[in-house]
C-alpha cells in the first residue's frame, strides 16, 4: 500500500489542559513545591480556571511551553529558541 500510495499521513490535535497542570500554576506566580507535588492538596480546577483567565500571558506561555516540550522531546523537531512574535522566556 506505502508503494502505491505514499506514506501514511498523521493528523493531530495537540491540545494541553491549563487547568489541571501544576506547571501552570508556577506560570500564574504561585507558589508550589514541584517535587512534594500532591494533585489531590492543590487548587479545583474552578479556582484553576479563575487564575487563568485573570492571566492570559500565562496561559499563553503555558501553551508554549508544552507545545515546544512535546515538539522537542516526543518528535525531534528543534524549536528556535526566539522570534520576532513568540514568547520568550
Amino acid at each position: 500500500m506505502t508503494i502505491l500510495k505514499n506514506l501514511p499521513s498523521l493528523w493531530i490535535t495537540i491540545n494541553p489542559t491549563d487547568t489541571h497542570d501544576p506547571i501552570v500554576q508556577i506560570f500564574t506566580g504561585q507558589e508550589i513545591d514541584l517535587d512534594q507535588f500532591n494533585c489531590n492538596s492543590g487548587p479545583d480546577t474552578s479556582y484553576q480556571a479563575t487564575i487563568i483567565a485573570n492571566d492570559p500571558y500565562a496561559a499563553a506561555h503555558f501553551f508554549h511551553f508544552i507545545i515546544r516540550a512535546i515538539l522537542e522531546e516526543l518528535f525531534g523537531i528543534t524549536v528556535p529558541k526566539s522570534r520576532k512574535g513568540c514568547i520568550k522566556h
